[in-house]
Order: C-alpha cells, then structure tokens, then sequence
C-alpha cells in the first residue's frame, strides 16, 4: 500500500495523515506553497480517482499535455476540477478587485473565544456555498475543525472542487497561508481586451464586422495562450483574463 504521508513529506513539510499537515504547520512565500499545492492536488486529484477507478480512469491522450493551437472545447469531468488564486499578501476584503466570500484566518490558542467564533463563522460561509447533499457530512467533519486552517486544505479538497466558483489562499498577519475565501468570480473583461489586443495587432479594424467574424478565433486563441492558457471553458478564459489583470498589476499570485 502507498504511504501517502512519506510522499507527501518529500516536500518537507509535517505530514500528521495523508489528509493534514501537522498542527501548526506554517507554509511561507509562494514557492514553498507552490509544493504544497502540487503535493496534495496530485494526490487527490490524479492519484485517488486512479486508485479509486482503476481500468476506467479517464486517461488523457499524451498529446493534450503539449501546448496546442488545437480547439479543445471541453473539460475532463471524470477528474476533479477547481480554480483557486493564491496571493503572496494579506487581503484587502474591501480593496480587492474581485467577488469572493471572506474566511478569517484563525486566531492564536490563546483567545479561545475568538477562534470558537471563527470557526463557526467560516463553517457557516462554507455551508452556505456547498450542495446541499454535502452539508450534513461537512457539518459534522469540521464543526469544530478551523477550515482556513491550511493544515486542513487536504481534508477539503473534496469539497473545493464541488464549489462552482474559485477559492483564494493568502497570507495571515504571520505571513503564513490560510484559506481567504471561497465562492470567488475572476474580473472577466474578455470582449474589451479581444477587441483591443485584435486592433493592436492589426488583425481588426474599427466597425469591420467581417473582418472581425475571419479573425476572431485566432486572437481569442492567440491572447489566451500569451498567458498559458487554452480555450477549454469559461472557467478557464476567466483565469486567463484574471492573471493578464494581476500580471500588469506587478501582484506576485499562483493561479
């Protein structure tokens, strides 16, 4: 039998379970999350559904691995799917220039009634986003568990890839990473920057619909790969769009 937890701790964190880091266990700078990330995604993502299906599991033709001008419309929905954005920063609830559902990072052991409240407090946030078939399992998996806590990113992993919409990690006042929010919709301003980038590129020309209609599909194309992303869904070319926005920013983000 695999032992996930010596796997998992090649990346040099305190693996407690296959599911959670040991208590306490800060990540810091976006490298070091960065591992983290592909540890558990890799494992809950890839490996288990492997294990779990065995003959059937949705393999991926080698060839879908290589960039490609090819137009793939569609996702593997064999395999869990999610979006997330990490910043290297504390967040900025108000400031921010997206939607998101706030999670509060937790507070120190030292005042007991405060980290009661959060935790009630960003279980009642999750279940308010989650299907309605999940609610009773999470309730009774986190009711007294802090699910900003990176320690249990692992733990949710399942129910982050049941949410429609985007999860956020940043930094706490320690510089440490907790999860920040979930439910988030990226800033998706796709028709102005198609139609800017294809005048500037000199593929459309003002008020000329037919020339836009032959050209169109080659700069969606050729905008989305710029920025390491093919035209698969929607969820998709909102990422794209949302890291080109954070890119010219100068915020330093995992997408």
């Amino acid at each position: 039998m695999v032992k996930w937890q010596e796997i998992l701790s090649q990346n040099g964190l305190d693996w407690t379970d296959e599911d959670h880091l040991a208590p306490g266990t800060p990540i810091r700078g976006l490298e070091e999350l960065r591992r983290f990330l592909d540890a558990v995604h890799i494992r809950l993502c890839l490996a288990k559904p492997y294990q779990e299906n065995g003959d059937n599991y949705p393999l991926v033709e080698s060839r879908e691995l290589l960039p490609s001008f090819d137009n793939a419309m569609f996702e593997y929905k064999n395999l869990p799917g999610f979006s997330m954005v990490a910043f290297e920063r504390p967040m900025n609830y108000f400031g921010e220039r997206f939607q998101y559902d706030q999670l509060l990072p937790q507070p120190g052991l030292a005042d007991q009634q405060a980290a009661r409240a959060v935790v009630q407090a960003n279980l009642q946030t999750m279940l308010s986003r989650l299907p309605r078939v999940h609610q009773d399992v999470f309730r009774s998996q986190f009711a007294k568990e802090g699910v900003s806590q990176i320690a249990v990113y692992p733990a949710l992993m399942p129910y982050l890839a049941n949410l429609d919409r985007a999860h956020v990690l940043a930094c706490d006042e320690s510089c440490g990473f907790y999860l920040a929010g979930i439910f988030a919709s990226f800033v998706n301003d796709v028709d102005s920057a198609l139609k800017r980038f294809g005048l500037r590129i000199g593929k459309f020309a003002p008020d000329d619909s037919e020339l836009y209609a032959k050209n169109r599909m080659f700069v969606y194309q050729f905008l989305m790969e710029l920025y390491g992303f093919p035209i698969v869904s929607a969820r998709r070319t909102s990422a794209a769009m949302f890291a080109r926005m954070l890119n010219r920013r100068g915020e330093r983000f995992l997408l």
